[in-house]
């Protein structure tokens, strides 16, 4: 079949597709759309009618409640205010839309009734079929320990009903009787709610409407249902509503107009027409234009193609005129006959750039065959293997230069480099074994060629990098040994000098406590010198137990920063408040700044977020920067401050001491270091290593410590932790400023 039959041929089937396509869509999608749509809003309108019926509902509840849980109520049940029942006259009726209320005791006995028809304005006798039902206890409408509301029918008349157990104001007095309110959902009360959504509607009986409707309804499989009617130019749409019961009982009915459906389908037709005719006279265009400048232009470049081929002459061209995507093609054969007569030419070209490239390369380079026998070696290869060309090519193999564990490395990958036709990459340590057994460690790297089952190999020499890498690696070893050993040391030796040390206070404190007790009241208080020597002796035990103690104090530090080194500390790691942290910090420090009279302010943001760390770690963190706070500040204030943002809590502790000069700030959180001015009355006591203790605790908590200080100004000690995963805000009072 000629390509001009084809066109015409495809053009004619297309043109019917189209126009039984354009037909099925417009009348089984657009349409079925509009439906959906018409469908879809009148479902909108019922929900807003069944939303206005439960708010409707909801306000004679409320209502209800509020008559309910009155004290004149509760005591008018109880027989104690009789003129509660002149609180119902006819403009209280009108104002909360009531028409019967019923007042009934704890024993379901009627005490109030009245029945009041708006209609008509007068007072009536409630129905004797809401009586039966009421004293009926099996219809559930009333229960004293219970709110019930809901909608039912009351002689065909659909009606809202409310019941409040009768308590005093406080609500949580045991039921006194029970209070009914009912609103009939007559054609006046839907006439007012239908004018506040702008929508007409009606409340029907469900059993009724099964026996009268000409349109039978199913009893619905489900809580809530809708069903449209469409009927010519109208549709109405039904929605089932539970009643008090929660009974499918109750028809909510909108009817309307279908006037998007109808102009839809006008609209449908329109198109039609205009689409069919548009389509065929477009077709009829498209075919003479085809025609006119594609196929006759291609049938003559065909008739040229066919001359080359059979003359196998490539310089011949195929001369054509014009600027189109025909005239490109022209152009590109023309230019594809020029590539084959020069693609020859650049092919042995290079062939011998490549072959160069492979020779004079500073890398030792191979190509390997299929079965890894070395077809090509280049002269850097040679020079590195201790080998000639002779001696490797085409009778070696690589694995011939490979240690014994190398080769089996290889040969478990080897395999897969060859499985897949794709360019791969493969590249892996190795020891190789040279000419006279030397051996050099290497990165070897395989690729293999394109369209061929041949491998190119180089070979980078890493041999001094690797041996210092081994060297560096058992050296780190023989540190991490030398560190252990340390560790030990420390806490064999920090073990050992406390249990006498233990002993040492011990025994000092009990010699105290008998020089003070037994010795010191036995001699002459007239004895000068001898009351002197006791005294000196008192002084000197003071010294043995101080300095034991701050011995003791250093030995625990030691420890600590030990275990925490060599990582062997229980960390107790959980989500805490950071706020109870620092009130436990401030309780524990409180006897240092009250000595020294120093004002404590707290600056705790508000709702701060719980932290994830170790609790009693960041208490040792947090009493160690008080502590140090109180040692360098002779008068002023120390703050404690939190802030936070999205990842962190900021905690600062800042005083109005001495400062740190900015030379020494940098070597603060050395290890045994003390740094502190000359203008201090005496130097403080320590080890020296809290601050190191500190700066390690917080970045085990992946937080940080610094510290911004001015000479005579004070310094603001700083650390972050991490925010909880489970976010708990404090519930911090106003305002967040307090000093203590």
């Amino acid at each position: 079949m000629k390509i001009k039959t084809k066109i015409l041929l495809s053009t004619f089937i297309f043109y019917l597709t189209i126009l039984h396509i354009l037909y099925f869509s417009s009348y089984n999608i657009i349409l079925k759309r509009f439906e959906d749509i018409e469908n879809e809003s009148m479902i909108s309108r019922i929900k807003s009618v069944e939303q206005i019926i439960d708010d409707d509902l909801t306000d004679l509840d409320f209502t209800n409640q509020d008559y309910a849980n009155w004290d004149q109520a509760y005591d008018y049940v109880l027989g104690k205010n009789k003129d509660f029942e002149n609180e119902f006259p006819k403009e209280t009726i009108k104002r909360i839309r009531t028409n019967l209320i019923l007042i009934l005791d704890s024993n379901y006995n009627i005490l109030y009734q009245k029945y009041y028809d708006f209609n008509n304005d007068m007072i009536l006798e409630i129905p004797e079929s809401l009586l039966d039902k009421i004293n009926n206890r099996d219809s559930n409408l009333i229960n004293l320990n219970q709110n019930i509301k809901g909608i039912f029918f009351i002689n065909e008349i659909p009606a809202l009903y409310s019941s409040q157990p009768i308590r005093d104001n406080t609500g949580n007095s045991p039921p006194a009787g029970i209070f009914i309110m009912i609103r009939y959902l007559d054609k006046y009360e839907i006439e007012r709610l239908s004018k506040t959504i702008n929508l007409s509607f009606d409340v029907l009986n469900y059993s009724y409407m099964k026996l009268n409707s000409p349109q039978k309804l199913k009893l619905p499989s489900e809580q809530e249902t809708f069903t449209c009617i469409s009927n010519g130019n109208n549709i109405n749409l039904f929605s089932l509503y539970n009643d008090i019961w929660n009974n499918p009982n109750i028809v909510i009915t909108i009817q309307t107009k279908r006037n998007g459906y109808i102009e839809g389908k006008r609209t449908v037709n329109y198109f039609l027409i205009a689409v069919s005719l548009l389509s065929l006279f477009s077709i009829i265009l498209f075919i003479n234009l085809i025609n006119q400048f594609v196929l006759k232009k291609v049938f003559k470049m065909k008739d040229d193609v066919i001359n080359i081929t059979k003359n196998l002459d490539v310089t011949q061209k195929i001369y054509y005129k014009g600027n189109d995507e025909l005239s490109e093609l022209a152009l590109s054969i023309n230019k594809l006959l020029n590539t084959i007569e020069e693609y020859q030419q650049d092919l042995l070209k290079s062939e011998k750039m490549y072959k160069s490239i492979f020779e004079c390369t500073a890398t030792p380079m191979l190509i390997i065959n299929n079965d890894r026998i070395i077809n090509l070696a280049n002269t850097e290869f040679t020079k590195f293997s201790g080998y000639s060309k002779e001696e490797i090519e085409n009778k070696l193999r690589l694995c011939d230069f490979m240690h014994e564990n190398d080769v089996k490395k290889l040969q478990a990958d080897f395999s897969n480099i060859f499985s897949d036709s794709k360019f791969i990459i493969y590249s892996n340590e190795f020891k190789l074994i040279l000419n006279q057994k030397k051996e050099r460690y290497v990165i070897m790297n395989l690729a293999t060629i394109a369209n061929t089952r041949n491998i190119i190999v180089s070979i980078l020499d890493i041999d001094k990098i690797k041996r210092a890498e081994l060297s560096l690696i058992e050296t780190n070893q023989r540190l991490l040994e030398i560190d252990r050993l340390k560790t030990d040391f420390i806490n064999m030796i920090s073990h050992e000098i406390r249990t006498p040390l233990t002993s040492i206070l011990g025994f000092s404190n009990l010699v105290k406590k008998r020089i003070n007790n037994i010795i010191f009241p036995l001699i002459n208080k007239d004895d000068i010198k001898l009351a002197k020597s006791i005294q000196q002796i008192i002084d000197n035990v003071e010294i043995i137990i101080s300095e034991s103690k701050r011995l003791t104090n250093l030995i625990n530090d030691v420890l600590d920063l030990s275990k925490i080194e060599s990582g062997k500390i229980d960390w107790d790691m959980k989500s805490f408040s950071i706020v109870e942290a620092i009130n436990h910090s401030l309780s524990a420090t409180s006897l240092l700044y009250e000595v020294k009279g120093l004002n404590i302010i707290k600056k705790i943001a508000h709702n701060t977020p719980y932290v994830y760390g170790d609790k009693d770690r960041i208490i040792q963190v947090m009493i160690n920067l008080i502590s140090n706070a109180v040692k360098f500040t002779n008068n002023g204030s120390i703050t404690i401050e939190s802030k936070f943002d999205d990842r962190y809590v900021y905690i600062s502790v800042i005083d109005t001491g001495i400062g740190i000069a900015e030379e020494n700030i940098p070597k603060i959180f050395d290890k045994f270091n003390q740094i502190y001015n000359n203008n201090l009355q005496y130097k403080p006591s320590g080890t020296g290593l809290g601050l190191a203790i500190c700066k390690q605790i917080v970045e085990y908590h992946r937080g940080r410590i610094w510290v911004e200080s001015s000479v005579n100004v004070g310094s603001n000690f700083t650390f972050t932790l991490p925010i909880s995963n489970e976010i708990i805000l404090e519930n911090q009072p106003n305002p967040l400023t307090q000093i203590l």
